[in-house]
């Protein structure tokens, strides 16, 4: 006989870390776009670069979510999301610190962003929400849209952050505290609460 399915509470008791872990996973990824404005002026600032060259940065991000996105629902078929958002955080953790080292150089801030638009399609919101799909099924529509609440946390938490931390610290520690510090909380949940079935059945 087929199992009955199980109630919306008795899986939110057994999964709700793990909606958790997403929802502030996905805020990682989503506030790389809600902060972006907040660093123009400083950096228009130190370099002389005008807007549109600054922005090209978000471009190549931004487009390389929307050419290469399919390639991680294919990976996440093959080994789970667990494992691609642990490398996908910390890696992605790393490339945005990294912008804190511009030098002046728009090829380099190009290639920065390069960076950035390779590792966070490792912590796009496929990688969270199949997680949540696979262990919710009778309360999957719920999980999945607390899951994706990360954006609206990131549409208001982080330009308050970005804009504080400019003020108080500059631009290059901005980077560094929003990307190591927002990223390696995120990372820490993910590594103790993020898993989907697979690793259930492990």
């Amino acid at each position: 006989m087929t199992p009955a399915p199980a109630t919306a509470a008795a899986e939110w008791r057994a999964h709700w870390p793990v909606v958790l872990s997403g929802m502030i996973g996905m805020s990682f990824y989503a506030m790389l776009t809600y902060h972006f404005g907040l660093f123009i002026e400083p950096l228009q600032k130190e370099f002389g670069w005008d807007r549109a060259s600054i922005s090209l940065g978000l471009t190549i991000y931004t487009m390389s979510a929307v050419l290469f996105g399919p390639v991680i629902g294919a990976l996440i078929d093959r080994i789970g999301s667990r494992k691609i958002s642990i490398a996908g955080l910390a890696a992605t953790a790393l490339t945005l610190s990294a912008l804190s080292f511009a030098n002046g150089s728009l090829t380099q801030w190009y290639l920065l962003w390069l960076g950035i638009a390779i590792t966070a399609l490792a912590v796009k919101s496929t990688v969270w929400g199949a997680a949540v799909s696979s262990l919710f099924t009778t309360s999957r529509s719920l999980a999945l849209s607390l899951t994706l609440t990360g954006t609206a946390i990131a549409q208001f938490c982080s330009p308050i952050l970005a804009n504080w931390l400019i003020a108080e610290q500059g631009w290059r520690a901005a980077y560094q505290w929003i990307g190591l510090g927002w990223g390696g909380i995120a990372l820490v949940l993910v590594l103790f609460f993020f898993f989907d079935a697979r690793d259930k059945q492990a």
